[in-house]
């Protein structure tokens, strides 16, 4: 399970507990599968924002008025935002190293064995990586293998946001 998703499953279910909403009546009153909801419940699938709209004004209706939907919808986005913030910050840190190393999208696309057309896209914000983690990591290994020097790797230490 990648980080956006946990961090979506575990709102979804910290506002089902705080609510005394069950999966089962959940589901229902979205108008969804419970096993549709249960991969949102597990983590496996992310909602899309009018799915999220459905879950707090389902979550606020069945909790009896003892919360908003405008407030559940916030407890439950609040997460992905901050998520969203750091995919940003990843996206940008990324692009300025590939730039500061001479890495093009097709090297690091090799490396991390995706499509160059999808690295340009996380460059330039358009998307962001599936799994942030693995290819921060190759594109970190691949710019220290390019940037060899002692003040190229404190350059790349500082693009990484942490000292060598």
């Amino acid at each position: 399970m990648l980080d956006r998703e946990r961090v979506f499953c575990e709102a979804l279910d910290a506002e089902c507990r705080r609510l005394g909403v069950s999966s089962r009546a959940l589901a229902a009153e979205v108008g969804i599968s419970e096993s549709t909801l249960s991969r949102y419940r597990t983590g496996l699938r992310t909602p899309g924002e009018k799915t999220i709209d459905a879950l707090a004004s389902a979550l606020a209706a069945l909790s009896g008025g003892a919360e908003a939907s405008d407030e559940v919808a916030a407890h439950l986005r609040a997460p992905l935002e901050r998520r969203r913030q750091d995919d940003v910050a990843l996206c940008r840190r990324m692009d300025a190293l590939m730039a500061e190393a001479g890495l093009t999208s097709s090297d690091l696309a090799r490396v991390a064995r995706v499509d160059p057309s999808y690295i340009s896209r996380i460059r330039s914000g358009v998307r962001v990586p599936a799994d942030p983690e693995a290819l921060a990591a190759s594109c970190a290994s691949l710019a220290a293998r390019r940037l060899a020097g002692a003040d190229e790797h404190e350059l790349l230490a500082k693009l990484l946001g942490g000292h060598l």
